[in-house]
């Protein structure tokens, strides 16, 4: 089935998942090709800092303590796959495997990142699992391209989705976010300071923001 054909033959409220699955997971490759702190370590946005602070409340910290030394290298897979899965869901290239790709991700940053949120509709991974396991259901239920062909053609496909990935990578790294843009969500919670009941003196008063 070609690219038109898919669209074509799929009803219109899957056509709208697919169209936000894909442009979204391309959007987040995109969000961390164009931070310059992602890999860099030292830095507040740096995959490393993010995965340490993940440990302290996943059900599954044992895995990430695991993957600290590994850091950047996790950091670089994720961004790859992120704009790979989503550009196989929008080009129809291994959409079955794109789909199980994308549910599998989404189910390990839940249970990495948004686990311990409640209640648990509040967190958007949650969201984007039951999404992306719908999508995946659909797919492999119609039986449509649910292999791989190892022939020219299907290698020529899977590498069309890995050179997009790899230049999408790199066209991020071109355009890098400001400094604002880097450090305004890590500069919000940084700024915020716990202060005891006990350090105030009598009669002292402190101005509380939100």
């Amino acid at each position: 089935m070609n690219l038109k054909t898919s669209w074509r033959n799929q009803i219109w409220p899957l056509r709208v998942l697919r169209l936000w699955l894909g442009v979204t997971w391309i959007y987040a490759g995109w969000d961390k090709a164009s931070d310059p702190g992602f890999l860099t370590s030292g830095s507040p946005t740096f995959i490393g800092t993010q995965l340490s602070a993940y440990s302290t409340s996943s059900p599954i910290d044992f895995a990430i303590n695991r993957m600290l030394e590994h850091s950047t290298q996790i950091g670089i897979f994720v961004m790859l796959m992120e704009f790979a899965i989503g550009a196989a869901t929008l080009l129809w290239i291994a959409p079955t495997w794109a789909a199980m790709g994308g549910f599998a991700m989404s189910l390990t940053l839940w249970l990495a990142s948004s686990w311990h949120i409640k209640p648990y509709f509040l967190a958007s991974d949650s969201a984007y699992t039951i999404l992306w396991l719908t999508y995946f259901l659909f797919l492999y239920g119609s039986r449509r391209n649910s292999k791989v062909a190892i022939d020219r053609r299907g290698f020529l496909r899977v590498s069309t989705v890995a050179a997009i990935a790899v230049a999408g990578a790199a066209v991020g790294k071109l355009f890098p976010k400001t400094l604002t843009e880097t450090s305004s969500a890590s500069g919000k919670s940084a700024s915020k300071k716990i202060i005891e009941d006990a350090s105030f003196k009598v009669g002292q008063t402190h101005n509380f923001v939100s």
